[in-house]
């Protein structure tokens, strides 16, 4: 057996004290406003699994898989780091569903601990030493060593090393770069914008003030004068819920109510027709509406008497899909008088028209995807037009 070099001993002092970080979080995770009991207890082993696989008292077990897997492992530095490297990646994973304050931040901690680790095992396994080794020296003295770190590379060992970088990458692929997606949209990331950026620091400044503004105003109106509609009123809350999980119960409560009841409050938000419907109905001021249809052949009807008549429209005219709310559907042209030109006309607004009637609304990449999709899915096709404002 070898001794331990020093950056080894230093590597293994940081992630044994990341480790202590993943148990102090799964702590948080137990007693968070909404506590997760099985994650938390799942967090707390695997840290203090990582704190025992660095300490001297795994010395012997590790020694004795070396033992038994000459082959593969010639140091149980290199089990060592193997080992934490996985325990890592299954950290990671398991802080992607803590809803613990820092539970965002320890996830790409942990990742970043994962890669750190599996680097330092493979450092180790292609005989480190040898590579800095041979360095420094000429070229000459390099070919007389003939690379004795990839003779010392066994079958069984580059087996190993294929294997560990396959799991990584698939990994990768199909837990953490779906699990970003969602993630980038959490308001706990709030805190390091405001701290770390200025934009950041200028929304919050923004938010502060406006919030200081609106609060008397708000206060008030619950004093005197507001109701909650029913339908608004089933979102579950608590104290200290952030920005992100109360949209997410929101969306929730409007699942049920439409699986329970068939209840649709949601379209005031998610359907442009329904909404501008209703600001008309309650004397709301909007922008003028032309007309609204959810029939394809009414629609393209509309838009070829306004061919006929452009004289009596000032342009541009606004196309808006009801059915198109989120902003990545692109659900919106601005009609220009261009646009209904002999030519244009067929070939660019009509087949527009027929790829925006037949596309489905999409909110993915939000933690509340599945569930809004759902709503979104049952709305009905179809098309407002509103008039320019100067």
């Amino acid at each position: 057996m070898t001794s331990t070099p020093r950056p080894c001993l230093a590597a293994r002092a940081a992630m044994g004290a990341l480790s202590m970080l993943v148990v102090i979080e799964g702590v948080k995770t137990a007693v968070s406003p909404r506590p997760q009991a099985m994650l938390a207890l799942c967090i707390v082993v695997l840290g203090v699994l990582g704190v025992i696989n660095q300490l001297s008292m795994a010395q012997r077990p590790l020694s004795s898989l070396v033992g038994r897997f000459s082959r593969v492992f010639r140091s149980v530095e290199e089990v060592r780091f193997l080992l934490a490297g996985h325990l890592s990646l299954a950290q990671c994973t398991y802080m992607m569903a803590t809803n613990a304050s820092g539970g965002i931040y320890m996830t790409w901690l942990t990742f970043v601990a994962a890669c750190v680790n599996l680097a330092v095992w493979l450092l180790l396994v292609l005989q480190a030493d040898n590579i800095l080794g041979i360095a420094g020296k000429r070229l000459r003295s390099v070919a007389n060593n003939k690379l004795s770190f990839l003779r010392s590379l066994t079958r069984a060992k580059a087996l190993l090393i294929g294997v560990v970088v396959t799991v990584l990458t698939l990994w990768i692929v199909v837990v953490l770069l779906p699990w970003d997606d969602v993630a980038k949209h959490d308001s706990r990331w709030n805190s390091i914008r405001q701290t770390l950026t200025r934009d950041g620091a200028d929304a919050a400044q923004r938010a502060e003030t406006y919030w200081k503004t609106q609060k008397p105003l708000i206060l008030e109106s619950l004093r005197n004068n507001f109701t909650l509609h029913p339908y608004f009123g089933r979102t579950e809350v608590w104290k200290g819920a952030r920005w992100d999980e109360m949209i997410n119960q929101r969306i929730t409560a409007m699942g049920q109510q439409m699986e329970q009841s068939g209840k649709k409050g949601f379209m005031i938000e998610k359907d442009k027709c329904a909404m501008f419907e209703f600001f008309v109905r309650h004397d709301i001021p909007v922008a003028k509406i032309g007309w609204i249809s959810h029939s394809f052949a009414e629609t393209e009807e509309k838009l070829r008497e306004i061919q006929q008549n452009q004289g009596s429209y000032k342009f541009p005219l606004f196309l808006k899909g009801c059915h198109l709310t989120q902003g990545s559907d692109s659900g919106m042209m601005a009609l220009k008088s261009s646009h209904l030109s002999a030519g244009k006309f067929d070939s660019e607004l009509i087949p527009w028209l027929k790829k925006k009637w037949a596309q489905k609304p999409n909110d993915d990449g939000r933690a509340w995807a599945v569930t809004m999709n759902k709503l979104l899915h049952t709305l009905q096709p179809g098309m407002a037009l509103q008039v320019y404002l100067p």
